[in-house]
């Protein structure tokens, strides 16, 4: 093969690459909007929003378990059983379904017992996908970082510090050894979600505790990694590096940190560029500032110089299509 022709080959995967990944983030855009739509009482759009995010973006069993309470509340009893099903699949139980009120009157139904009768086999589904070797480690490691962090907060009063110095106290806590053990999984491996099931909660939980600057700077090669193998969510990105951010340098770049200031007033943490803001969350799919704070938390103060810049309408044009 000569030399234009490997590099046409490498283009065309480039090209692959980028497409796949912008059909991702289009996907996500979908499934942000279902959850924005169904927090509006919107169920109809909320529907359409979800089938459209299922097709290109691999969702976890909150989504499809979100899914299927917007399905029931339509009606619509074939999709409630097939996304119930994916729930499952992804390590969902039965508990957890019925945690819903509304879908625990959908499981006693007798649409609902069918279900329960296929649960066993989802299940082995969802266990038969799981790396034992890998998902007892990383649980070993998180468990021992949690029990960390909760005894230096028992010790320190956490409860009772100020915010700036709840965040000395994580720098301050040696995590260097959990951390290096963690990455020594990942280096051999980055797992799927489908291998640690249920466990991607966790791990975005640990990404959000290492936020010293070594740790992180370790850290930082595999969010990305992480993210493509669907560990960490576009969402749980965002948390991340504003985290650390505004850790390290006071500010952050989505705007996904908050604070109770002096007046009891719920306001956003400094943003580097509060004018482009949106066009940054964009970027990873997540809802524009105003949508997302005016829908989830309403109370919320946002700063004078955001206006009300973009649509969910606007927010849903994917130009990769």
């Amino acid at each position: 093969m000569n030399y234009k022709n490997i590099l046409f080959f490498l283009l065309l995967f480039t090209q692959s690459v980028v497409m796949s990944q912008n059909n991702s983030i289009c996907a996500y855009k979908s499934l942000q909007a279902a959850e924005y739509f169904a927090a509006k009482n919107q169920q109809i759009e909320a529907f359409a929003a979800y089938q459209k995010a299922f097709v290109d973006y691999d969702a976890t069993d909150e989504n499809y378990i979100s899914a299927a309470k917007n399905a029931c509340l339509l009606n619509k009893t074939k999709q409630v059983n097939r996304f119930l099903v994916k729930a499952f699949e992804k390590g969902a139980t039965l508990e957890t379904v019925a945690e819903d009120s509304l879908l625990n009157v959908y499981l006693s139904s007798e649409k609902g017992k069918m279900l329960r009768k296929t649960y066993s086999k989802s299940r082995k589904e969802y266990t038969s996908k799981l790396d034992v070797l890998v998902y007892a480690e990383l649980k070993k490691l998180i468990d021992i970082d949690q029990l960390i962090r909760t005894r230096e907060a028992e010790e320190w009063g956490f409860s009772v510090l100020s915010q700036k110095d709840q965040r000395l106290v994580f720098m301050k806590i040696d995590s260097g050894y959990i951390v290096d053990r963690f990455l020594a999984i990942l280096k051999n491996k980055v797992p799927t979600a489908e291998e640690i099931g249920v466990l991607r909660k966790s791990i975005f939980i640990f990404f959000l505790h290492q936020m010293d600057k070594v740790n992180y700077e370790k850290l930082y090669p595999y969010i990305d990694k992480c993210l493509q193998n669907g560990i960490l969510s576009y969402s749980n990105k965002a948390m991340i590096l504003d985290r650390y951010e505004l850790i390290t340098k006071g500010y952050t770049i989505y705007g996904t940190r908050t604070i109770i200031d002096d007046n009891d007033v719920l306001t956003l943490q400094p943003v580097k560029d509060i004018k482009t803001i949106d066009n940054k969350r964009m970027e990873l799919g997540v809802l524009p500032l105003f949508l997302y704070y005016n829908t989830y938390m309403p109370e919320a103060q946002l700063p004078k110089e955001h206006a009300n810049q973009m649509t969910i309408s606007q927010f849903l044009i994917c130009n990769n299509k």
